[in-house]
């Protein structure tokens, strides 16, 4: 068994599904810019964050059986008399300012928000 191929099932087995996907790109790149390998372990780990918390998010919105598709907009506040006029312009604001395509939902107190790390806005 190669090195690779050891490397890869150690990496599966501890569910770094990102470090299998990148680690011989990231190599790569590495090399040819000459990183160190402190900043070439940063990279990997970053990815693996990055890509962990993107399913996490989609995890959690597939399991709260959220409607897709419900903005701010549509919001009847008739049916949530505790949320008035005025915070609920204040959350389209934070909304467009924070990424201009997310997609805020409300509740009542606290309020809360659904955010996407990819997501333009974001920086990712």
């Amino acid at each position: 068994m190669k090195d690779t191929d050891q490397l890869e099932a150690l990496l599966r087995s501890l569910n770094l599904k990102s470090f299998v996907r990148n680690y011989k790109d990231f190599a790569d790149k590495s090399e040819k810019q000459k990183l160190s390998h402190i900043a070439y372990l940063h990279e990997l780990v970053q990815a693996e964050s990055t890509e962990r918390q993107i399913r996490k998010v989609e995890r959690l919105i597939k399991d709260a059986k959220l409607p897709r598709g419900k903005t701010l907009d549509g919001f009847n506040l008739s049916k949530q008399p505790s949320l008035s006029p005025g915070r609920l312009k204040e959350l389209k604001v934070t909304s467009l300012t924070s990424a201009k395509t997310c997609s805020y939902l409300a509740f009542p107190a606290p309020a809360k928000h659904i955010w996407h790390p990819a997501w333009p806005g974001s920086g990712a």
